[in-house]
């Protein structure tokens, strides 16, 4: 089952969620603080330019059942490589809609999910 947040973000249960806040600094005109996630990228060109703020989405997704940070990797299969050679028991690699070929291995413990019908494997597991 899938859930949602107020915002309409999909969370995964167990999981923690970073929201972005964006703060004026009242002692300077048009500076701004930025705080985002992890898997948040933020890009600010300076005061009267364009603020952009992106969530990853095309990458792979490392979520550690210790708590820390989430990580990310690349959609490719030396990403898929790094983060499966990452995980630790309890973990869980989330793999985006894409294509991946070569062998991997997922640890003893370590849970590999994708998106559905779109997440393709093709080599061996």
């Amino acid at each position: 089952m899938r859930h949602f947040d107020e915002y309409g973000i999909e969370v995964w249960p167990g999981s923690s969620v970073t929201y972005i806040v964006i703060e004026p600094d009242p002692t300077t005109p048009d500076a701004r603080t930025l705080v985002g996630g992890v898997d948040v990228d933020l890009t600010d060109g300076g005061p009267g330019s364009t603020l952009t703020i992106d969530r990853a989405g095309n990458v792979i997704l490392l979520f550690d059942s210790g708590g820390a940070a989430l990580a990310e990797y690349a959609m490719t299969d030396e990403g898929l490589t790094a983060a499966l050679a990452a995980m630790a028991s309890g973990d869980i690699v989330q793999m985006q809609a894409g294509t991946i070929s070569g062998s991997h291995v997922v640890p003893a413990g370590g849970t590999l999910r994708g998106r559905g019908e779109r997440s393709i494997l093709t080599g061996p597991l």
